[in-house]
């Protein structure tokens, strides 16, 4: 059991999640909701968003916005937010260029607890970033790539991405399968997206660990 200081006044679980999906219904946003936690002291909720699209060239994205929250102190009460493929909706994708400074954060007391409003400020946000968003996956469609494995290697050293365990290294060789054939930087950032990033066999970060991990790599290639 998670206990804490009156002092303290903890936001509980209960003002934050249910505040947003009651808020979400009340506008009648159709949307999916994911709910993990670690050691019942982390909480990461992630809300896909089917009214918030981007449509680029032949990609075809919905807008997520995931919550972070500890009972421990590790994690302060915050969002970040990503894209999702409608088609493949098991691969995520950062929200590019937006270091997403200007998303929402705060401290675990009750003062700063808004989560209703926090929340749709954020969507507010990343809809206010969107042609930036989209010129920035629209960069990576168009710059070809003549040596993949190459670029690969210098993402795994900018980001210190591990060549993993073994002879050949399971991270690198992930990675290298998917960008065997890879025609641009759009298909390289899938490759670790796909590869590694998101591949729970590979990676043991926390999914705020990720999505910065993830942020990272596009950022390097966008460069």
């Amino acid at each position: 059991m998670q206990s804490c200081s009156d002092v303290y006044c903890l936001i509980p679980n209960s003002e934050i999640f249910p505040v947003i999906e009651a808020s979400l219904k009340e506008k009648n946003i159709p949307f999916d909701s994911i709910y993990t936690h670690i050691n019942y002291s982390k909480f990461y909720a992630e809300y896909r968003l089917f009214t918030e699209t981007f449509d680029i060239r032949h990609i075809n994205l919905s807008l997520t916005i995931s919550v972070i929250h500890s009972y421990d102190g590790w994690l302060t009460y915050s969002f970040f937010a990503g894209l999702i493929g409608r088609d493949k909706p098991e691969y995520r994708k950062s929200i590019p260029v937006v270091d997403q400074d200007f998303l929402k954060g705060g401290k675990h007391t009750k003062k700063s607890l808004r989560a209703s409003i926090d929340f749709f400020d954020t969507v507010e946000q990343i809809i206010k970033h969107k042609e930036e968003i989209t010129k920035a996956i629209e960069t990576l469609l168009i710059t070809k790539v003549d040596k993949p494995s190459e670029l690969v290697e210098k993402v795994m050293s900018a980001t210190k991405i591990s060549n993993g365990y073994g002879k050949d290294g399971k991270n690198k060789r992930a990675v290298l399968e998917r960008a065997l054939y890879a025609n641009n930087r759009w298909d390289i950032y899938n490759a670790f997206n796909e590869g590694y990033v998101y591949n729970n066999d590979l990676n043991r970060l926390t999914p705020d660990k990720r999505a910065q991990l993830d942020l990272n790599i596009m950022k390097y290639l966008l460069n």
